[in-house]
C-alpha cells in the first residue's frame, strides 16, 4: 500500500489525516450542512490561491494545493473549454510539435501557405506581408479543443481525468457529491481507471445513504462534529 501513497491532506478541524492512496478513494462525509459548506468553501478558496487551513503533504514536504489538486464542485458542469485547460492543452501540443518529424511537417505547412499567399497577393495591387505559422497559431485557427460530447457521463468523466493528469499533472482529484450521480458499477470503473492513472480521489459528500464499496475509506464528521473512520474493507 505504501508504494501507492500519493499525498496526505490535513486540516485543523479534521482529526484523522486524509491519506490519498491510488486505488483507495477517500469518502469524506460531512453531515452538518453548515460545516459542509464551510469546509468545501475553504477548500475551493485555497485551490483558487486563497487562504485556508488545508495542507497537502508529500514525503514530509508541503505542496501547493492548486498545483497538485483539482476540485469539481458541480459534477453537472465539467468545463472542457476552461481557459486553463485549453492553455495547458496548447502548451502540451506545442512541446510535442517540436519533435523532428512533426517540425518537418510544420515547415511543409508553412511552405504551402507561402505559395498560397503569393498566388493570393498577386491578385491585388498592394504590398502585403505575412508571418509563418507556429503550432499554437494553427491550433487556435482550427479551434482545437477537448471533445465535449460523450455517450455517457462516466466516459466524459474519465476523459476529464485523463486531461487533468496529462495536461496539468494533477495528482489528487476532489469531487463534491459524485456518489449522487454514479452507480456502484460506474464508481468501481472510475476507481479502477484512477488507479491505473495513479491519481488519488477524495469524494466529499453530505450524509451517506449507501454502503461503502471495496477499497473505499470513509471518514464521517457527524452532526455533533464527532469523527468516525472506517478502514478499507
Amino acid at each position: 500500500m505504501k508504494e501507492n501513497h500519493i499525498a496526505t491532506i490535513v486540516h485543523n478541524k479534521i482529526e484523522t489525516p486524509i491519506e490519498i492512496i491510488s486505488g483507495c478513494p477517500v469518502i469524506l462525509s460531512i453531515e452538518r450542512p453548515s460545516e459542509f459548506y464551510l469546509l468545501v468553501s475553504e477548500l475551493k478558496s485555497q485551490l483558487e490561491n486563497g487562504d485556508g487551513n488545508f495542507i497537502l503533504i508529500k514525503d514530509d514536504k508541503r505542496l501547493s494545493l492548486d498545483k497538485n489538486c483539482e476540485i469539481v464542485l458541480d459534477v453537472f458542469d465539467i468545463d472542457f473549454k476552461n481557459k486553463k485547460i485549453i492553455s495547458a492543452l496548447y502548451k502540451k501540443l506545442d512541446t510535442l510539435s517540436k519533435e523532428d518529424e512533426l517540425r518537418l511537417h510544420l515547415n511543409q505547412v508553412n511552405t504551402c501557405l507561402a505559395e498560397f499567399y503569393k498566388e493570393l497577393f498577386d491578385k491585388i495591387d498592394l504590398s502585403l506581408t505575412f508571418d509563418e505559422m507556429e503550432t499554437t497559431d494553427i491550433l487556435k485557427t482550427a479551434n482545437v479543443s477537448l471533445r465535449e460530447t460523450y455517450d455517457n457521463y462516466l466516459e466524459k468523466l474519465l476523459c476529464f481525468i485523463n486531461a487533468m493528469v496529462q495536461l496539468k499533472s494533477i495528482e489528487v482529484l476532489i469531487f463534491v457529491h459524485l456518489k449522487s450521480v454514479l452507480s456502484d458499477t460506474e464508481l468501481t470503473l472510475l476507481y479502477e481507471h484512477c488507479e491505473r492513472e495513479k491519481v488519488g480521489l477524495l469524494l466529499i459528500e453530505g450524509s451517506l445513504h449507501r454502503k461503502s464499496l471495496p477499497n473505499e475509506r470513509v471518514t464521517i464528521i457527524t452532526e455533533d462534529l464527532c469523527e468516525i473512520v472506517d478502514s478499507v474493507k
